[in-house]
């Protein structure tokens, strides 16, 4: 048998061709060569491996011509690059693009993105894979649907591309990301940053992510497994935590630690007489609190598993390319350039615990000079700075001054969570609430969706600071010359005995309301007998309409008639029993009529901002609970232990864990 090999193409690659049946294998160096393969003096019913030369048929080898004497067939090579997997082994990082992961989901965010033609048409892309109006679910919710797994995954991706493109339609935008020589991103961030650097196209990548989010659900529902964040502890101890927990629970509720977020932040994940255990023993082991996180499952761990062979076969089935620059894995905290080596990372990250804290600390040991979080949210800012506290992370374009980072965890939030608070020896000056404002080198920082907490958390940080030593007592004199929030309409705040002294301020009962005529008819608040309820003379025929209008669950209604007799000095919120009315908002999550209420209450406590702030965390309204939060600054008092869980609770219900850590 002679063989004739014929090259048409100059060598670029090392390339190896073969059949699914491994009965013919050619090698060359070309990236694309087509090849004459002569047989001599061969019958080609006679050669074992025809059928076998048949089955290649399909897989880039072509029979050209069979006759007796010769067998000529033409193979297209595709290229098949080796790739050495270290080659950004030693990278040098300047700048950096960050990518968050779930959790940092917010209604409202890609708005922005709207006015940018390449942002939005991101999203007319991602509808055309999902198969619904993606930029719709981000901008107006609802926020169910939003924050389920397989929504808010491809939305985070989505979002998080689009704020690039916004960033780059922007002055000197395109300049920053053509200096960005490393990128990163938090669990699915990664996957972002995957694309950012060209590893895969956006459209594959929303493909992988769409099925990610759903294989970790259907993971997720096969097990019952849980998460919680233990906060106050070193990572260590955590582990010894987790030891000793494992040693009260079979094999099946094993747990294990499963992000590594930043000092003091740490997530752990297993089944969930697993979880109890570590909640039960966090206090032994001196946690500062334990939060079970309102996730579908144990993420990060081999909860994950069934996850896995879904991905693989995703994997395997999409076209990935060498990054064009470094991309840190959440799974060893190394860049990694073969394509084969990345699709076992991503297939591997479902399953292996978050080490975002390494990631970081190799970024700023390596010389990370300049960052940008990219997407919704203010999550790596947060967790940056509490890894490093001279760290400056740029995020919002435009904005001038401090930007607020919040630690958090990136979870997917599902279900309710419960928390446990414990208990600190620790001085007012070392557990005072303190959050970090983040000074970024210039003005130049992006984000495509505002942080509703900004403002008021840095509000109510500065006074929090401000009155950490001081009493109640001592807090209000502080504002002597100044109307408290809390007083509303010409009231005092605090309790009877220490507030309201030195503000010039006159209490309840020594208002004077203002003259009113007499017999002024409130024909909204009709009797049963068809009468109307008179002003002055018939406050006790007004208090028993209100009482009728509460028990038929007509707030809107009983706040106008409050509303009405406060105007005319009728008012004694004495005779109403508060704890009902904020029961019943807080059934029918009536947020609004429970603010209105509360600025009726001359005096109020810290009982009534309790009241107030269970309204919040029924209705997962996080922005209320941190105006309850600074309205108890305001008022002079220092929030109790129950108003701060019960923040932590709201934030963590509603999906904004990112600012669950600015409490702590």
């Amino acid at each position: 048998m002679h063989s004739l090999l014929n090259r048409h193409r100059p060598p670029i690659l090392r390339t190896t061709a073969f059949c699914s049946s491994g009965s013919l294998a050619l090698s060359s160096t070309a990236t694309m060569a087509t090849f004459s393969l002569a047989l001599t003096s061969v019958s080609p019913r006679k050669l074992s491996f025809f059928d076998s030369i048949k089955s290649c048929n399909g897989n880039g080898i072509r029979i050209r011509n069979l006759n007796r004497s010769r067998v000529f067939m033409s193979v297209s090579v595709g290229s098949q690059t080796v790739v050495d997997d270290a080659l950004f082994a030693d990278y040098k990082p300047n700048c950096a693009f960050l990518f968050p992961g779930q959790g940092a989901q917010a209604i409202g965010m890609g708005k922005e993105a709207q006015s940018v033609p390449a942002a939005a048409d991101l999203y007319k892309k991602a509808n055309d894979v999902l198969g619904f109006d993606l930029l719709d679910v981000c901008a107006n919710g609802p926020k169910e649907k939003l924050d389920s797994t397989v929504i808010s995954q491809p939305a985070i991706y989505v979002t998080s591309l689009a704020a690039v493109e916004v960033l780059r339609a922007r002055d000197g935008g395109q300049q920053i990301i053509d200096s960005v020589d490393v990128t990163c991103g938090l669990s699915l961030g990664e996957y972002t940053a995957l694309a950012f650097a060209g590893a895969f196209s956006f459209e594959d990548g929303l493909k992988l992510v769409k099925l990610r989010g759903q294989a970790m659900q259907e993971a997720s529902d096969a097990a019952k497994s849980a998460m919680v964040s233990v906060v106050g502890l070193d990572s260590e101890k955590v582990q010894l935590l987790c030891n000793a927990a494992n040693e009260e629970v079979d094999e099946a509720n094993k747990v294990q630690i499963a992000n590594y977020l930043c000092p003091g932040n740490y997530a752990v994940s297993g089944g969930v007489k697993g979880i109890e255990a570590v909640e039960a023993k966090a206090k032994s082991f001196k946690a500062r609190m334990t939060v079970r996180l309102a996730v579908a499952g144990a993420f990060h761990t081999s909860f994950m598993e069934p996850a896995v062979s879904r991905l693989e076969a995703a994997l395997a089935a999409t076209v990935i390319k060498p990054p064009r620059i470094p991309v840190i894995s959440n799974v060893d905290a190394q860049p990694h350039a073969d394509p084969n080596i990345i699709k076992k990372i991503l297939a591997r990250q479902v399953t292996s615990p978050v080490q975002w804290e390494t990631t970081v600390k190799t970024l700023l040991s390596r010389g990370l000079k300049n960052g940008y979080e990219l997407g919704p949210g203010k999550v790596i800012a947060g967790i940056l700075k509490r890894i490093d506290k001279d760290v400056k992370l740029h995020h919002k374009l435009g904005e001038e001054g401090e930007i607020n980072g919040y630690p958090s965890i990136s979870i997917e939030l599902v279900r309710d969570e419960r928390y446990t608070f414990y208990g600190s020896n620790q001085s007012a000056e070392q557990s005072r609430l303190i959050l970090n404002g983040l000074k970024p080198e210039s003005s130049r920082a992006f984000s495509l969706s505002q942080n509703r907490f900004s403002s008021l958390a840095r509000e109510l940080a500065l006074k929090h600071e401000e009155f950490s030593a001081q009493d109640s007592l001592q807090a209000a004199e502080h504002f002597e010359g100044k109307i408290p929030v809390a007083c509303y309409r010409g009231s005092s705040s605090g309790t009877s005995k220490t507030l309201g002294r030195g503000t010039g301020v006159p209490r309840y009962n020594e208002r004077k309301p203002p003259a009113k005529d007499n017999h002024t008819v409130l024909p909204k608040f009709p009797y049963p007998n068809g009468t109307n309820a008179l002003d002055k003379h018939h406050s006790a025929e007004q208090f028993s309409a209100y009482s009728r209008l509460l028990r038929d669950g007509r707030l809107t209604d009983c706040m106008d008639l409050l509303e009405d007799m406060e105007k005319r000095g009728l008012l004694d919120t004495n005779k109403i029993y508060h704890a009902k009315f904020y029961k019943i908002c807080k059934n029918r999550k009536a947020v609004k009529e429970a603010f209105r209420f509360t600025k009726l209450v001359p005096n109020p406590t810290l009982s009534t901002f309790n009241m107030l702030m269970s309204v919040c965390a029924s209705s997962r309204d996080p922005e209320g609970a941190f105006q309850v939060m600074q309205l108890v600054q305001e008022a002079g008092m220092k929030a109790n232990c129950k108003l701060y869980t019960t923040l932590i609770s709201t934030c963590a219900k509603s999906g904004k864990v990112d600012a669950m850590f600015e409490v702590w």
